[in-house]
């Protein structure tokens, strides 16, 4: 069996979400920022609502049932397509439905959640397929999303706010009936409209998205996004409201695809050149343009965290997902989908069940689904790691008793991850997609943290955690999660066989992207540092100790600057607007895996495999603070340029590419840390 990884480039984009309250969505890897200038122009130009009398009170609708498949052999569900041409735009309504997991009475979970369902995708209500992947044919053009949440009314707050918000009851113009209501009244008095529509340019989690009430629709709001000259890849959209990404991302979240179709003369010499003259190198392209991107297979990997002790003590990892606070673990912040939460403080009530207290993966909305493959044939399949919480170390081999037979590659994926691979297999027979029998495994005397515990590990006997659902399979409970059953097919008769591909087989021309062409970039003139250990000895909340919205890397437009990124072991890096490139990594990384190499441009950063043969101090990585006399292991440096260019200009450039000029300049850089979860973005503007 191979497992080739092509493309660790795909593209990342974000929409997050608190509560029940969707937050400037809504593309992860598609992100732009919205300048002064341009956020007077939006709220100039939100939709204004037509003052006048509430609508009449509307009965709330009973939720959508959805039953995820678990038979054995149930095949893999394709995500929809939906396609979007220059200009096009997609609707997106975010709902609550009952979602239902049974493989037996002792082992089933069941819960509410909201669901992206997007118009068009022709996919079955009662499924998790709502989401469809969105394809972008209008490259040099542009596109919008309009999300309209339809999430019950939560009646809370939900937090973070800023001043340059231009969807807030304070803009005069942000389209509101009850102009006059301030921030707390609008959104936690039931009896205020929710009708509200504004445009937005690009992502911006700070504006809020108010859900329905008993008297009016939830509120809708526009995203609008420039598509330039980018390289083709994978990103995806979710919720993004600042303290309910755990809870939102699992169920609302689809891929972005910028297709391959519009690189003039394809793939072959234009996004990559043979290494060293392979011969190989034909063989590739041939196996990848009768596979492209867009129309191949999507695996598209979601996580469930209800786990829980012996005891009852729920994991830390299942905190963000509940909604519970993680200083107390009470129920002041509650998720109202997932508990009955008295209006007057008190005891929250679980509205959901799971009587083993386990994790649940799913791929493609389904329960180990079934991939059917050919023998001695490639597949090329776009893996999309949607997991909140925890890594992934994926291989492809043959399930044993006590674990899993002898992988040949495995894979490293983070939160956010995206990564476009080949894999074959020269054996008919029958395989799983598994986590947590490859070569890593969690460090549980290091890892203390939400986010750095691998999928499918077994935790200590003395934590009292039991292993995920995805461990139980063929009537055995493995060392390992196995997300998905592989079915490899014998060839028809007189069929081919395709050779093994050996490496180094290509190199890939991001540089002909003029925004990705570093040679070009001016001397890098300042330097900043960012650790994301708090001084808790926690990686989850903090970067440099502190939270959104005080935390910002400040950029000066045209500039580039070199980034030191400390404690990306426990918990992901990631940043908005624009990719970095890596210009050092640590021997922890690189000695003992290729997952990770100098040169390499990524959105969404973690190194697990640091956590073995690291000794790290009780005090994290100096309490959190870059200057501290701690010297990490994991330590990587980091070319951020916000040198960048998105245009089409010219007859062989129209299509953004370049033989390695510079670009034009974008907008300031942030870095945007988010409590639950760390996705990536590349703007594309």
């Amino acid at each position: 069996m191979t497992l080739l990884v092509l493309l660790l480039l795909a593209m990342d984009r974000d929409a997050h979400g608190a509560g029940t309250f969707p937050r400037n969505t809504l593309a992860d890897g598609l992100s732009a920022s919205t300048t002064s200038e341009t956020s007077s122009a939006v709220a100039a130009t939100a939709t204004a609502a037509t003052p006048g009398a509430l609508p009449r009170r509307r009965r709330m609708q009973a939720n959508t049932q959805v039953s995820v498949p678990t038979a054995p052999g149930n095949p893999l569900a394709q995500l929809p397509r939906v396609q979007l041409a220059a200009g096009g735009s997609a609707s997106i309504s975010m709902e609550a439905v009952d979602i239902k997991v049974s493989l037996d009475a002792a082992k089933s979970l069941s819960f509410t959640a909201p669901r992206y369902t997007v118009s068009g995708s022709g996919a079955a209500a009662n499924s998790l397929l709502t989401a469809p992947a969105l394809v972008l044919n209008g490259v040099c053009g542009g596109f919008s999303l309009t999300l309209t949440n339809n999430l019950p009314f939560q009646g809370m707050d939900p937090g973070a706010t800023s001043a340059a918000n231009t969807c807030e009851p304070s803009q005069p113009t942000a389209g509101f009936k009850a102009k006059k209501a301030t921030h707390a009244q609008y959104y936690c008095d039931p009896k205020l409209s929710s009708d509200q529509m504004c445009d937005v340019l690009g992502d911006n989690v700070f504006v809020n998205d108010r859900p329905k009430t008993p008297v009016a629709p939830g509120a809708t709001l526009r995203y609008s996004y420039t598509l330039g000259g980018a390289p083709p890849g994978v990103a995806w959209y979710h919720p993004h409201i600042h303290g309910s990404v755990g809870l939102q991302l699992p169920t609302a979240a689809g891929p972005i695809i910028i297709p391959e179709s519009w690189l003039p003369g394809g793939i072959n010499n234009t996004l990559y050149v043979p290494a060293n003259g392979n011969p190989a190198f034909s063989d590739l392209i041939s196996i990848m343009s009768s596979q492209p991107l867009e129309s191949s297979t999507i695996l598209r990997i979601d996580g469930f965290w209800f786990r829980k002790s012996a005891d009852g003590t729920v994991d830390d990892d299942s905190l963000p997902f509940l909604g519970l606070g993680l200083a107390d673990r009470q129920n002041t912040t509650a998720s109202p989908l997932l508990y009955d939460v008295p209006s007057g403080g008190g005891t929250a009530a679980p509205k959901f069940s799971n009587p083993a207290g386990r994790d649940w993966a799913l791929v493609n909305g389904a329960f180990q689904p079934t991939i059917t493959m050919t023998d001695k044939t490639y597949a090329r399949w776009q893996v999309v790691n949607t997991m909140s919480m925890k890594w992934l170390d994926l291989t492809f081999q043959q399930s044993k008793p006590a674990g899993a037979a002898t992988f040949t590659s495995d894979l490293i994926m983070a939160s956010g991850n995206r990564a476009d691979v080949l894999v074959k297999c020269n054996k008919p027979g029958t395989y799983v997609l598994a986590s947590g029998a490859g070569p890593f495994h969690t460090n549980y005397d290091a890892c203390r943290t939400p986010h750095c515990e691998l999928f499918g590990d077994v935790p200590p006997a003395a934590s009292g955690l039991p292993r995920s659902a995805n461990n139980l399979y063929g009537g055995l409970e493995l060392a390992a999660a196995v997300l998905a059953v592989v079915q490899v097919n014998p060839r028809s008769p007189g069929a081919s066989a395709q050779s093994d591909l050996p490496d180094n087989v290509a190199s890939s021309r991001l540089d002909r992207f003029a925004y990705l062409n570093y040679k070009s970039f001016p001397a890098a003139t300042t330097s900043q540092c960012f650790s994301f250990m708090n001084s808790a000895y926690g990686g989850m909340c903090a970067v440099n100790n502190g939270l959104l919205p005080d935390v910002a890397a400040v950029v000066e437009e045209g500039s580039h600057q070199v980034w030191t990124l400390r404690d990306t072991t426990f918990h992901p890096f990631h940043l908005h607007d624009t990719p970095v490139r890596l210009a050092s990594l640590p021997p922890c990384a690189t000695s003992v895996t290729n997952n990770w190499a100098v040169g390499d441009w990524v959105d969404v950063l973690m190194l697990p495999v640091c956590l073995n043969g690291c000794k790290w101090a009780d005090q994290g990585s100096g309490g959190g603070a870059c200057n501290s006399p701690v010297d990490p292991c994991d330590e990587v440096k980091a070319m951020c340029p916000t040198v960048t260019s998105y245009t089409c200009p010219g007859a062989m450039r129209r299509r953004g590419l370049s033989s390695g000029s510079g670009g034009t300049v974008s907008s300031n850089s942030k870095l945007r840390q988010h409590s639950r979860r760390h996705g990536a973005a590349r703007r594309l503007q």
